[in-house]
């Protein structure tokens, strides 16, 4: 067996072992311990993100809990951690920064702690393939410890190991800095938008004077709000565009309907250039711009027809804190999944300074996410790139 891309010093076979007879597999506690408001963080699968831990969404329990818990799993330096269920795999290589409990995650405790290739293997189709073959559950899956200690590992010569797992580590180091400078944007932007919507921070005519004071109006004074469709469409493979809230992040579907079921569903209400579409149910008061000519839309979108302000201003101004903070508080938070009435959207207050600095704010906060969105795509592309090398510089059973 030889990969389809390799080192050219290296010409051994590679080998075929179980991760069982590698590693040490084991997972943590099947148990549900209490959660404290202080205390040590107990690690799910669902902090398994993107190559690291996520803490933002994390529960803690008590120092008895995780003492009894880390006799059998205690978390170290080098070790890896997969997910077993819901999402499965997300594989983790473990720098402590904090010490902390796992639940329903597999722990791997590689023979070579310091060889960086087994990390960067469990992340390869080839593994995601494996699991595919042998998820169990219904509505939630999940992988068991005897299915991933059977995992079957291709192994080269120690070597060459070792340059592959330098080679992607580099990689990822690559990858890990250009993840910072789009965090540096974004951080950067969130603070104009603070400074900006609290009016610290003030655009100045043409001839440099100040513009008038800013107002506050209703949106409904505005713009006009609309609603998509009530009932699930029936999708075709082509046709109109057909959005809902998974979509709002860049407005692309692969979902569509029907030329004559979208002009009978949307008679007075069709989504123009320029509108704005705003998440109302589940996620609430993300927005975007349409920049597309013909597309349908789920309820779970209101439609926003910009009347009496500019477009661009407008969909920065519902992201802003305080607009935020009055979506939140006409949410209705006892709903599953929660959700704002159409009406109430009306009654959100906006901040609305003249429509020449309307024009300035919503320009220069748009060239803010064009820089974002151009280094965003470098870092998928170097993301796709790694994908590729792994399907190469590794051997695909």
């Amino acid at each position: 067996m030889k990969p389809q891309l390799r080192f050219k010093e290296f010409t051994d076979e590679w080998e075929e072992k179980k991760l069982g007879e590698i590693a040490d597999v084991r997972d943590g506690t099947h148990s549900s311990p209490k959660f404290v408001k202080e205390g040590y963080p107990l690690i799910t699968s669902k902090n398994l993100k993107d190559g690291k831990l996520d803490y933002s969404s994390i529960n803690y329990i008590s120092k008895h809990d995780y003492e009894e818990i880390n006799k059998r799993s205690y978390v170290e330096d080098n070790d890896i951690l997969m997910a077993m269920i819901g999402t499965i795999g997300n594989p983790v290589k473990i720098v402590k920064e904090k010490e902390f409990a796992i639940k329903n995650v597999a722990l791997i405790k590689d023979k070579n702690k310091q060889n960086n290739y087994l990390i960067h293997y469990l992340q390869s189709n080839n593994i995601k393939k494996q699991f595919l073959l042998e998820l169990a559950g219904g509505t939630q899956k999940f992988i068991s410890l005897s299915t991933i200690r059977n995992i079957k590992i291709q192994l080269p010569p120690l070597l060459e190991q070792e340059k592959i797992g330098k080679f992607f580590s580099l990689l990822d180091q690559r990858i890990e800095k250009q993840e910072r400078k789009v965090t540096l944007l974004e951080e950067e932007k969130k603070g104009y938008m603070q400074k900006l919507f609290k009016q610290e921070l003030r655009f100045k005519d043409e001839e440099g004077n100040d513009y008038p004071e800013w107002e506050e109006k209703k949106l409904g004074e505005i713009a006009k709000i609309y609603d998509g469709m009530h009932s699930t469409p029936n999708y075709k493979n082509h046709g109109v565009p057909f959005l809902s809230v998974e979509n709002i992040s860049d407005l692309k579907t692969n979902k569509y309907i029907s030329e004559e079921e979208y002009q009978n569903s949307f008679k007075n209400n069709k989504a123009e250039y320029g509108d704005i579409f705003m998440t109302r149910i589940g996620s609430i008061g993300v927005a975007n711009i349409n920049l597309n000519n013909e597309v349908a839309y789920y309820v779970s979108l209101a439609l926003i027809k910009p009347q009496k302000i500019n477009n661009w201003y407008l969909m920065h101004a519902i992201h802003s804190e305080q607009v935020q903070k009055d979506l939140w508080s006409k949410t209705l938070q006892v709903a599953f999944p929660q959700k704002i009435n159409k009406g109430d959207i009306n009654f959100i207050k906006i901040p609305f300074p003249s429509l020449p600095e309307q024009e300035k704010i919503g320009n220069f906060l748009s060239l803010l996410d064009q820089r974002i969105e151009k280094e965003q795509e470098k870092l998928r592309l170097m993301k796709k790139e790694k994908q590729g090398l792994l399907q190469q510089l590794f051997i695909c059973k």
